[in-house]
């Protein structure tokens, strides 16, 4: 996110207006493509909704995404030539950035990305932090 100054506390109000936004607005709306269509769940492009199905094969998770790829491309038979190491550099080098984490959320900004996201998190088996200790 771009902001005047990358602080955590920034990071959560960013977080929680983009999805306040995202939430309140219908399909179609102007605000439900807020910030170029990034809040948009990914279940929205896996999952059939009228017909209650996935409608893909395969989901690779970006933190697993070398060995995920090269296993779907042996599962089918396909040559894989294809480098998928990257590196994250930021257009000027000389800023100075704080690095956020997932330990920088507040709880309610977690459980606004976990109740927005929740499908996402289902499909991509990941756990649900707010009900890790339920």
């Amino acid at each position: 996110f771009k902001h005047k100054e990358d602080s955590p506390s920034n990071m959560n109000s960013f977080i929680k207006n983009a999805l306040q936004r995202f939430r309140q607005a219908p399909k179609g709306d102007g605000d439900y493509f807020v910030y170029e269509a990034h809040w948009i769940p990914q279940y929205h492009y896996l999952y059939d909704e009228v017909n209650n199905r996935t409608i893909v094969r395969h989901i690779i998770h970006f933190e697993h995404l070398e060995e995920e790829f090269s296993s779907l491309m042996e599962a089918y038979n396909l040559h894989n030539d294809v480098n998928l190491n990257s590196t994250n550099k930021a257009k000027d080098s000389s800023t100075k950035k704080q690095n956020c984490t997932v330990e920088d959320l507040t709880p309610a900004t977690r459980m606004l990305i976990e109740e927005v996201y929740a499908n996402d998190f289902e499909l991509g088996s990941y756990l649900i932090l707010s009900r890790k200790y339920d």
